[in-house]
């Protein structure tokens, strides 16, 4: 989604409307064939030798679509040209900038608050230069702060609640957006529009503002299932259009109100494929147009999501991260290895690999360091992609010292949801509390995937808590927590390594 540069001639229209039916006849591709061209086709435009933005967009686009990418040299770029460029001018160009490298970023897997020393959360959320570019601005740098869950510094100016309200308060009567008055009604910026509020539309004012937009954009849909932009019916615009009715889970190739004369968006999409692999912008173009291409292939890659489940193209927590602040070492390249304990060595370097358990950013793993209550819990949820089928918690307080400003609070609530953990707003969590054996036997006997056990023999069976026997029996007995020499060690500390094995045995 960007803002596009080029304008084309009202004259194209005309062009293209008397060559439609040319096109329209051609036998039509299946979209996940369409796709793997396209992908093909935006990695042979990607050998650049200098760092720029359409590059960005061109890996945003293959990785979001499962590309296999090796992306080590295009952020090394990347990096290069913001510490240049901040040297230079002390901030990037444009607030766009920091959100656009932020979502690649994201996609590929670094940790957009550490790109060569640059946290580009942090200087997005307090830049001045958010309000300077207007709705463009608000739109990117709302996506960027949502694509995970990054926290903001105390003294940013930009949070979520206030871009949400930025954005809704500049919708036309008619439900679209403008980039200025000008320029009128504009395709591109309601669907962005739509896209950003996505994750906030169940919210009164921002349900409100998506509707009219989505109703507007329905209106606008031409007769061919495309959209015009800039003058012309082109593949961008209406890509955009395709990116934000999924985003609101909505699936244009079945909602009536986006079908035309039985054609839908993703079949205009397809048919603008060239020769080559890429999408033309125009109809009439008889080339690949490397803008259309990233935005067309990110699309249906969005659609692809919406029907299959997965998160939502902007939202990246579903991205392994592999570099930068608390990314997983690679295999072989643990330095504390050695500090581990012989039995827990090839489970930590598994965990690793497989992202179930994460390093630090010098490399390190620390096995012997002790984990918190909140921080297992939270990667339990994790690991089991726990989707908890028991009605939601009601109340938002969970514990006396639980708050949802804390960054396990979601995690806590799936669990409470599903029996994990029981709230009680009179009693406390102790949520940074080191975590014992017993407990972790009872969060994890709690998750429903064994078979409870009424007995097992342990040597210290009399230190064992009475709430935490029937957990313990029964993790013990299904083989997923062991003890040693007969001995469980109810009390003893639960260590990092202890959890790489644990996460590995549940992982089988």
């Amino acid at each position: 989604m960007k803002q596009i540069c080029r304008r084309r001639k009202t004259a194209f229209v005309l062009c293209m409307i008397l060559l439609w039916g040319a096109f329209g006849v051609q036998a039509q591709e299946e979209p996940d064939d369409v796709m793997q061209k396209a992908q093909s086709y935006l990695m042979v435009q990607i050998q650049e030798e200098e760092y720029s933005s359409n590059a960005d967009w061109n890996w945003f686009a293959l990785a979001r679509s499962g590309s296999e990418l090796v992306p080590e040299a295009h952020m090394q770029r990347m990096g290069t040209y913001l510490k240049e460029t901040i040297s230079a001018r002390g901030h990037l160009t444009y607030a766009t900038d920091y959100a656009r490298m932020a979502l690649v970023a994201g996609a590929l897997g670094y940790d957009a608050r550490d790109v060569m020393g640059v946290d580009l959360i942090g200087e997005l959320s307090k830049s001045d230069l958010v309000e300077k570019q207007g709705l463009n601005g608000y739109i990117y740098t709302l996506l960027a702060l949502d694509s995970k869950d990054y926290s903001l510094p105390e003294d940013a100016l930009w949070t979520a609640d206030k871009l949400v309200e930025k954005i809704c308060a500049m919708q036309k009567e008619k439900g679209y957006f403008v980039f200025v008055d000008s320029f009128g009604a504009d395709v591109d910026l309601t669907a962005a529009a739509v896209t950003a509020l996505a994750p906030y539309r169940e919210q009164e004012a921002a349900k409100t503002v998506v509707e009219k937009a989505i109703n507007w954009l329905a209106e606008m849909q031409l007769e061919t299932a495309g959209y015009a932009g800039m003058g012309a019916e082109n593949s961008m615009s209406t890509a955009q259009v395709l990116t934000a009715l999924c985003a609101v889970e909505i699936d244009p190739t079945q909602d009536a109100r986006f079908i035309k004369q039985g054609r839908t968006i993703v079949d205009y999409l397809t048919d603008s494929t060239a020769p080559e692999g890429g999408f033309r912008y125009l109809m009439t173009d008889t080339e690949a147009n490397e803008m259309a291409t990233e935005q067309v292939l990110y699309a249906l890659s969005a659609l692809e999501r919406q029907q299959n489940g997965k998160a939502r193209l902007f939202d990246l927590r579903d991205v392994q991260q592999k570099y930068g602040e608390g990314a997983a070492p690679v295999h072989g390249q643990i330095i504390d290895l050695d500090a581990a304990s012989d039995w827990a060595r090839d489970a930590i370097l598994q965990a690793v690999e497989q992202g179930i358990v994460k390093g630090y950013a010098d490399g390190s793993f620390a096995p012997q360091k002790p984990i918190t209550r909140a921080e297992f819990l939270s990667l339990l949820v994790r690991i089991l992609a726990y989707q908890p089928e028991a009605e939601q918690v009601e109340s938002s307080v969970l514990y006396l010292d639980v708050t949802e400003s804390d960054w396990f609070y979601e995690e806590l609530k799936n669990a409470a949801a599903g029996g994990l953990i029981t709230p009680n707003t009179q009693d406390k969590f102790r949520p940074n509390d080191p975590l014992t054996r017993e407990e972790m036997a009872v969060f994890l006997s709690r998750t429903g995937l064994f078979e409870s056990a009424e007995s097992v023999v342990l040597m210290d069976d009399a230190d064992i808590s009475a709430w935490a026997k029937i957990g313990v029996y029964t993790v013990y007995q299904a083989g997923i927590m062991q003890g040693d020499g007969g001995y469980f060690d109810p009390l003893g500390t639960v260590t990092r390594e202890m959890v790489a094995v644990v996460g590995m045995r549940l992982h089988q």
